[in-house]
């Protein structure tokens, strides 16, 4: 499959996972995108050279009023730095805030590179400890904390260039 067929497999995934954007939440949104960032490979994009990445953002917006949780896969086409060989399909779950979203500072942190199998079939630690620490980072920050439990107003899922 090629990368611009990523938005028609992650809702694959969520289909298969008997999802929609209804029953996502931070945790399940999460899971789901890192379940198909371990699972999915794309024949036009080298995981290798950082053409295959995960970004977790969060923000507060509208003076406070808006609280964004995303999650992005960053996708690069035949190792090219044009602009046309970069996409995005974003996760985005929007809150209403109150006081608390706004002692969150705004931030965000990526993973470099899936889990990969190497020559003899055995996964590559160094990938696996990224994605672990890059899922376990998300677990404990102040975003999730605050979104935890929490139903999101909206959820919305994008895929397109940058």
């Amino acid at each position: 499959m090629d990368a611009r067929e990523a938005l028609v497999a992650f809702e694959g995934l969520l289909v298969r996972r008997g999802l929609t954007t209804d029953d996502l939440d931070a945790v399940t949104a999460v899971e789901a995108m890192l379940e198909f960032y371990l699972g999915t490979r794309f024949r036009d994009v080298d995981s290798d050279e950082e053409g295959d990445m995960l970004l977790f953002e969060w923000a507060t917006f509208n003076s406070g009023s808006s609280f964004s949780y995303q999650i992005t896969r960053q996708l690069i086409t035949n190792g090219s730095c044009d602009d046309d060989a970069f996409s995005q399909l974003s996760l985005t779950l929007k809150y209403d805030a109150d006081a608390d979203a706004q002692t969150i500072r705004s931030g965000g942190r990526w993973c470099m590179r899936p889990v990969e199998e190497s020559l003899d079939g055995i996964q590559s630690q160094h990938a696996e400890v990224d994605v672990a620490r890059f899922r376990e980072f998300i677990r404990n920050s102040a975003a999730t904390d605050y979104v935890r439990g929490r139903k999101p107003r909206e959820v919305t899922i994008t895929f397109g260039g940058v």
